[in-house]
């Protein structure tokens, strides 16, 4: 039981038993914060009781309650029940599908809620090592493709925080479609940074991250290799597709082709290669076949080349800061 100030709900929540007296002798605290910042729900959550959060949600407690700068409900820090259950819970897998099913069917979007720091939930598991949570949240439809306030995807998390099970979980998703190279300024640290950070800075200065094991570097490597290769073969793909266009002179075929890897590149705010296929694609509005089939097929040349890089070849600044035999 906790020893701060709390109301029966809380209580009952805590012993599991009682719900339902609490919520008819104390209906006003169906939605009250604690002294932890905790509303009923969000310990029901936490504690892993999915017949409580059932039978909170059958009472009407407001998951819809809006707080700091999210839409779902929030405690004092902005986190959601899912939030709670991704970060505490350890009930077994069923038991968080089932609350995790009862959240979304009463909110749907509280699965890509994001609290003060941007981390939706199914981040928030990825960074506190939650298997079960993590699979349960990507079974239900999370997305892997979030990003935080501070321009960190999961691989940026992946890199500070993951335990080798987490990262085998991801290597056996075989996602693509996550940027290698975010960064919120040219300063910041891209994936491949964060984690060379967390092989070779000061155990002083890695703060809440953790250094990784052998095991661990080899399971991150073969993640984010993985999906280097499977962007870098979306992109070869597309690039085929127009240049087979670009021969029969189908201009908007060709164009259609363009357009998806140049989308990509605007969204992954990378202005150099966004640039190119804007050029690329003025050509083929020109009707320079010649020219445009050139310059696709050079660069469809150098994104193979990169295929057969190793990733332990990516530079870093880091790098130059600790050496690694240091």
């Amino acid at each position: 039981m906790p020893g701060w100030a709390t109301t029966e709900v809380h209580k009952s929540i805590y012993e599991g038993k009682g719900l339902q007296k609490a919520l008819r002798e104390q209906p006003w605290a169906i939605d009250m914060l604690d002294d932890m910042g905790e509303a009923p729900l969000h310990t029901a959550c936490k504690l892993g009781r999915a017949e409580e959060v059932e039978e909170l949600i059958a009472a009407k407690a407001d998951v819809n309650q809006i707080g700091c700068a999210s839409t779902t409900t929030l405690d004092k820090w902005c986190n959601s029940p899912l939030h709670y259950l991704a970060e505490h819970s350890d009930a077994d897998p069923k038991t968080l599908r089932t609350i995790i099913e009862l959240l979304i069917l009463t909110n749907p979007s509280s699965i890509e809620a994001a609290n003060e720091n941007g981390m939706t939930p199914i981040l928030t598991a990825l960074a506190t090592n939650h298997l079960a949570s993590l699979q349960g949240l990507q079974e239900a439809g999370a997305s892997l493709f979030a990003v935080t306030y501070y321009s960190r995807n999961i691989l940026h998390l992946a890199a500070m925080y993951c335990t080798e099970h987490i990262l085998n979980f991801l290597v056996t998703l075989e996602i693509s479609g996550v940027d290698t190279e975010l960064q919120d300024d040219p300063h910041a640290d891209t994936p491949w940074d964060q984690f060379r950070f967390s092989m070779l800075a000061p155990e002083s200065k890695l703060g809440t991250g953790h250094r990784p094991s052998p095991q661990e570097q080899k399971a991150f490597a073969k993640l984010y290799q993985g999906i280097r290769n499977r962007n870098l073969e979306h992109d070869i793909r597309h690039l085929d597709q127009a240049l087979v266009a670009l021969r029969r002179r189908c201009t908007a075929e060709a164009r259609q082709h363009i357009a998806v890897p140049k989308k990509q590149k605007e969204d992954w705010k990378q202005p150099e290669l966004a640039n190119w296929y804007r050029a690329v694609d003025k050509r083929i509005q020109h009707s320079e076949w010649n020219l445009a089939m050139e310059d696709v097929q050079d660069y469809v040349q150098e994104l193979k080349a990169e295929l057969d890089n190793s990733i332990w070849d990516i530079s870093s600044k880091y790098d130059q800061i600790w050496d690694a035999s240091s």
